[in-house]
């Protein structure tokens, strides 16, 4: 088993002052106008907002080269992209590189699959970066995503990385257990993964089928792959009674209206949305130990027709300034240097568990879904 916070805590770290002057289904185009957080940032120091000197020379080159080449736009595919935009992150992108627009079209899962390999082989491409999670391994070895290596990229630690330089993870997402405090209280409430098999929870918490591609099916083939979680304690978790529903929606729906006084495998990004709404909700992570995430992996499409303004947003991505627009969306970003959502620690004060390196994670996940997939058959 191996755990990553010493990693992270290896990695250079950009003066703070940086993150000072930069602000602390179908598929769908969304717009990239932000709110308040999305306020502009150019006027900063592009040296250190950037992440020092050499990114900020690769962006200026990718810059002046999109310019030059009649590039204006750049379409990045993501299930989540829109709301990072709704948090200000792509305006400032904009704000920072005028005269290049960022297009939000929110795919995922089966569908964003067939897009990509689709618009590959029809010669028709539309989209210039991919923003998702483990399906960029398949893209990669199918020749669909070109090599590219982003200065703020480089010391990630190969557990975050592309080993060929085809894709790179920017964000953790953080996935907890929303709760409903007008029910339970936060110390009442599991603080971690393995609290879910005591029987003291029993009937306490909502979830979705992890049976089927998402994020509490990553989260449970993160910590089978980590050893901190069998078969018995999956096996325990079925035994305890949960409320097992057909989508996060229904998780969050659940938990908000106190069906259940807790919801797992929830994205910080929805508890921030519920609690914003009104809801009596509190939010469990990290987990008391080991806390294992999800990566989203950026990468750039060998057919992208923007492709040096697809170079400079994934390379732009990898920069403290991008960095420090995350925590408004509930993420959190990579780099030693990123900021928390409000009230959050910072992850490298935590014990991380990441997902398995790529050579390991395809097997893991079939094995581990087929485990799922017989314990929660309904």
């Amino acid at each position: 088993m191996k755990t990553y916070d010493r990693l992270l805590r290896a990695l250079p770290v950009v003066a703070v002052a940086a993150l000072v002057l930069t602000g602390c289904g179908g598929a769908a185009v969304g717009d990239t106008s932000g709110g308040d957080a999305g306020a502009s940032t150019a006027s900063a120091d592009p040296v250190e907002a950037l992440g020092g000197q050499a990114a900020a020379d690769q962006l200026a080159e990718l810059y002046d080269a999109a310019k030059k080449a009649g590039e204006s736009s750049v379409t990045i595919y993501g299930p989540s992209d829109q709301a990072l935009a709704d948090a200000g992150l792509y305006k400032r992108f904009t704000d920072r590189y005028p005269g290049i627009s960022v297009n939000i079209v929110t795919t995922f899962g089966a569908e964003m699959d067939q897009k990509v390999t689709n618009e590959a082989a029809s010669g028709n491409a539309v989209g210039d970066v991919v923003h998702t999670g483990t399906t960029v391994i398949k893209w990669a070895k199918a020749g669909l995503l070109q090599k590219f290596e982003p200065v703020g990229a480089k010391d990630l630690p190969a557990e975050l990385a592309s080993p060929d330089g085809y894709y790179f993870g920017n964000q953790f997402g953080a996935i907890g257990f929303m709760v409903n405090t007008s029910k339970i209280s936060l110390d009442k409430a599991p603080s971690n993964w393995e609290d879910l098999a005591d029987k003291k929870f029993s009937g306490t918490y909502a979830m979705t089928n992890p049976s089927g591609a998402g994020s509490l099916s990553d989260i449970f083939a993160t910590l089978a792959f980590a050893g901190l979680m069998d078969e018995s304690d999956f096996a325990a978790i079925k035994a305890n009674d949960p409320l097992v529903v057909g989508s996060t929606d229904l998780a969050v729906q659940a938990v908000v209206t106190g069906e259940r006084p807790v919801a797992i495998g929830i994205g910080m990004t929805a508890f921030l949305k519920a609690k914003e709404a009104g809801a009596p909700v509190d939010f469990v992570f990290p987990m008391k130990g080991k806390t294992p995430v999800v990566v989203t992996n950026v990468g750039v499409l060998t057919h992208a027709p923007n492709p040096n303004a697809a170079k400079l947003l994934a390379a732009w991505l990898f920069t403290p300034e991008a960095a420090a627009a995350l925590p408004a969306g509930g993420l959190y970003g990579t780099r030693a240097d990123s900021p928390a959502p409000e009230g959050f620690p910072k992850l490298v004060e935590s014990d991380l568990v990441l997902p398995p390196p790529a050579e390991a994670i395809s097997d893991n996940t079939k094995k581990t879904l087929a485990m799922l997939a017989k314990l929660f058959a309904e």
